[in-house]
């Protein structure tokens, strides 16, 4: 796989909004439908954002809100380009190819500064970037990004071969173009103590942190020694609201330029708009589930679990929380990428009978009592009750846990 220089290519303001909505930033990707709406004017730019942040380390982010950070902070050798496809070009990188099934050789474009006077990016920055998240002794949250990554071999100031164990399209789509593809200084972290989380040592991406005030606001900054082109926004302020509702308010109020609108919403903003906004909606790569917990002792028999999947009758599931938004997925892998089922492999419509029998064959045909933990969001506790209406069906108790 080759890549050519475009790193450095011009972007427009108005090609900003659109790599926001789609790819770099990708502040507003929603779990199921992801749509947005934005209007900015000035020089700053207002995104609301689905939470805060909790960790600017590569090796150590949590959730898409520190990745969505990182993105416009760092570099990665690849990202994905603007748009609905998914297509990647070149960032860091002058140049990128798959050598042969497990080496991946690059060259990086020269002149790419680190603040804070930690000087230019090299390929050792490179080794160092990806070979610690695979470091025992960080114990990495993300280390499965890079399980099947032997070493990375520098072989030049600017240049290195990734070397894998094995062959693994997915590091071209899950790791590099990541959080866990992000280049780091050496040097600077080293510095700080081999981590870091909510104070990066050094910046290299367009934009650079400012400011930060827990659960209010994240201000960055253009990042000064960014040799790319001038950056759309002197200033990006994200402002971290859970509630897609209260978002919308705020959009409408002219509090935010940009965010996620909420399922309910949709038809409602695509037939009438607030002037001067554009609203997109997108297929996503993300899904919902219910979750079995396999080491809880009643739970471990597999007619059990079964048993649950054939109650739970999804469409009636997907209509509370979705309202018709969404179709029942084929399994883990989204539809479009290679993999992916084209049915489910049981009907996605209840069965309480079949589930009635096998709990019966599992010997719990009285007295299953379980919980259902679900985060405190209207669409996730609607969803929760129909699943504890079906189950109930099926004569299991569930009981409901709501975790802020």
């Amino acid at each position: 796989m080759s890549k050519k220089n475009s790193a450095y290519s011009s972007i427009s303001r108005r090609d900003f909004l659109k790599l926001s909505a789609a790819s770099a930033p990708a502040l507003f990707l929603s779990n199921l439908w992801p749509t947005a709406s934005w209007a900015a004017e000035g020089g700053i730019l207002k995104i609301r954002d689905y939470g805060d942040w909790q960790s600017l380390d590569p090796a150590k982010y949590l959730w898409m809100t520190d990745e969505n950070i990182c993105r416009v902070i760092y570099n990665h050798l690849v990202r994905y380009k603007t748009g609905r496809k998914w297509e990647l070009e070149n960032e860091a990188a002058k140049s990128i190819r798959q050598a042969d099934p497990t080496h991946i050789e690059f060259e990086l474009h020269p002149g790419i500064m680190f603040t804070n006077g930690y000087g230019e990016m090299t390929a050792e920055d490179v080794k160092y970037s990806f070979e610690r998240i695979i470091d025992p002794a960080l114990d990495s949250p993300n280390k499965g990004d890079w399980d099947l990554l032997e070493k990375v071999e520098v072989t030049g100031k600017y240049t290195g071969t990734i070397v894998l164990k094995a062959p693994f399209q997915p590091v071209w789509w899950t790791t590099l173009p990541h959080a866990s593809g992000n280049i780091i200084s050496m040097k600077a972290t080293e510095k700080a103590g081999g981590t870091f989380s909510t104070q990066p040592p050094c910046f290299s991406g367009p934009y650079m942190l400012k400011d930060w005030s827990p659960k209010q606001r994240t201000v960055l900054a253009r990042n000064p020694d960014w040799k790319g082109p001038k950056s759309p926004f002197e200033e990006i302020h994200i402002f971290p609201v859970d509630d897609e509702k209260i978002a919308e308010m705020g959009f409408e109020a002219g509090d935010y330029d940009f965010t996620k609108i909420s399922i309910p919403s949709i038809e409602r903003y695509m037939a009438n708009p607030p002037a001067g906004t554009k609203v997109e909606k997108y297929p996503s790569t993300y899904f919902v589930w219910l979750g079995l917990n396999m080491q809880n002792p009643k739970l471990t028999d597999i007619r059990v679990r079964k048993a649950i999947h054939m109650a739970v009758d999804i469409p009636s599931v997907l209509k509370a929380g979705y309202f018709g938004q969404a179709e029942p997925a084929t399994g883990a892998v989204p539809k479009g990428l290679l993999g992916h089922r084209e049915k489910l492999l049981i009907p996605p419509e209840a069965d309480f009978n079949g589930a009635k029998k096998l709990l019966a064959e599992a010997g719990k045909s009285e007295g299953l009592s379980l919980t259902l933990d679900v985060i405190n969001k209207s669409e996730h506790t609607a969803m929760a009750q129909v699943i504890q209406a079906n189950l109930a069906q099926a004569g299991i108790k569930v009981q409901i846990n709501v975790h802020d």
